[in-house]
């Protein structure tokens, strides 16, 4: 934990020049973090998927319900009709699924039909 004075002294090592570039050196700050950040992101996902470590237990990509499990994990107990309102975008899989059941019943049909 350095003292003021150890501080203080760096500070006339270093001898600072204020300037009128601060909003420069914050955007590069910002980019230098937000690069970081996604570098870190991108490691972690491609360990994720490739899990090339000896030890590795099983990646993603050989683990044909790991979609399944993560939905199941994610989704917990709530209802179908929560998630529906709370994300759309979710929600679009009871649309699909109703069509595709409605499809499959013309279908059986039009073989009874037949």
């Amino acid at each position: 934990n350095p003292s003021k004075h150890d501080l203080r002294d760096l500070a006339v090592i270093l001898n600072p020049q204020p300037t009128i570039e601060c909003d420069k050196l914050y955007e590069e700050l910002v980019d230098s973090a937000v690069d970081l950040l996604t570098m870190h992101v991108g490691s972690q996902m491609y360990f994720m998927i490739y899990d090339t470590v000896p030890t590795a237990t099983h990646p993603i990509r050989k683990n044909p319900e790991f979609a399944g499990a993560l939905y199941s994990r994610l989704k917990g107990e709530k209802s179908d009709n929560y998630i529906a309102k709370a994300f759309t975008g979710i929600g679009q899989r009871q649309h699909v699924l109703a069509n595709m059941e409605a499809k499959s019943l013309d279908i059986t049909e039009i073989e009874k039909a037949i």
